[in-house]
């Protein structure tokens, strides 16, 4: 771990003698690192729920537009056999 490392760069360093500290940081760094991992997970899923959300509502106005113009035809059109 770090607090190995910083023990042999300064061995008379008044801060090496508390290694207490560093490991409640990395603790707390970690306890971090996680929560930050599960928020990304969670919006990463709804990134995804949206994405295929966004599939169908483009099938559905495509499929609109074509019954828009479907529609305009028949009306231009003005034949009753057209929707046939």
């Amino acid at each position: 771990m770090n607090t190995d490392l910083i023990k042999l760069m300064a061995p008379n360093s008044i801060e090496t003698s508390k290694p207490s500290n560093y490991s409640a940081q990395h603790a707390k760094y970690q306890k971090e690192l996680d929560d930050i991992k599960l928020d990304a997970d969670d919006k990463d899923h709804k990134g995804e729920v949206a994405h295929h959300k966004a599939g169908y509502f483009d099938l559905a106005e495509g499929l609109l537009e074509i019954g828009v113009i479907l529609s305009s035809l028949y009306f231009i059109s003005r034949k009753k056999f057209f929707p046939y």
